[in-house]
């Protein structure tokens, strides 16, 4: 897998180090939830604006799933 090969190249391993490294990572993911909902009507409120600057951002990939994706991710780290 990717992982798998990320970390023999690196000669690290990725479980180990989310293991060591939670309740670090547990704070930042429950600011980052419990902010979720005033990230969206930021965006909301700021949409005009941000479609302005959109340019600078991956044209596939919306602000939106930015935001969406790190609580996609918390899913995946116990397979770690």
């Amino acid at each position: 897998s990717a992982i798998s090969e990320l970390s023999a190249s690196y000669g690290i391993n990725l479980g180990r180090l989310f293991r060591d490294n939670e309740e670090e990572m547990t704070k930042a993911y429950e600011q980052f939830c419990s902010n979720q909902n005033a990230a969206e009507m930021l965006i909301v409120s700021e949409q005009d604006s941000l479609m302005k600057k959109a340019s600078l951002m991956d044209s596939n990939v919306t602000l939106r799933a930015f935001l969406i994706k790190p609580l996609q991710r918390i899913c995946k780290y116990p397979l770690l």
